[in-house]
């Protein structure tokens, strides 16, 4: 009778769950090198335009696989260095292979709910790897005076086309929005 009782929570389980959201994670480690090293990257997301991150090659960093129910992220990583041609490449998340696994354990809940609900169905590439060529502008070798960019002014949610929502530190609002600002607790 135990053994009966045991099978038949260990099938529930199987059935009741996704196999990749069982075996595979829906963020994944992405390691971003350049050569040369030194090289700034900025990651954006691709269908929103927005800066995800910046940093410098070489870095490991941490990237969703998902961009909601059944819809597979996307990323632009773009390389720039002085003296060099900026690049930039798109990085596309794939079908994940543990999610073929539910025909044969999680069944039509893994197969339609489970895994493309926790982003388990698709996988990033463990590494993104770009080589710079120098640049040939006549150019590229003179002193350039740089100023420091304004800080941009926010947008208001009536000025703005679009369902995106963006967060700010107290410490980047400027001086003549803050006293319009509203607590939420």
């Amino acid at each position: 009778m135990r053994r009966i009782i045991g099978g038949v929570v260990v099938l529930v389980g199987l059935l009741s769950s996704g196999c990749a959201s069982i075996v595979s994670d829906s963020s994944y480690p992405v390691t971003i090198s350049s050569s040369p090293e030194g090289v700034n990257y900025t990651v954006k997301h691709a269908k929103r335009g927005y800066a995800m991150m910046k940093g410098v090659t070489p870095a490991t960093i941490s990237l969703s696989a998902d961009d909601g129910f059944f819809s597979k992220a996307s990323y632009l990583v773009s390389f720039e260095k002085r003296g060099y041609d900026a690049v930039t490449i798109q990085l596309r998340a794939g079908m994940d292979g543990w999610y073929v696994g539910n025909i044969l354990f999680g069944g039509l809940i893994g197969f339609l709910i489970i895994d493309p609900a926790t982003g388990a169905m698709w996988k990033l590439d463990e590494q993104v790897q770009v080589a710079l060529t120098e640049s040939r502008k006549e150019d590229a070798g003179e002193t350039v005076e740089f100023r420091e960019k304004e800080p941009e002014q926010p947008e208001t949610a009536a000025g703005k086309d679009s369902d995106e929502l963006t967060l700010l530190m107290i410490n980047d609002v400027p001086e003549a929005y803050r006293n319009s600002l509203v607590r939420v607790n």
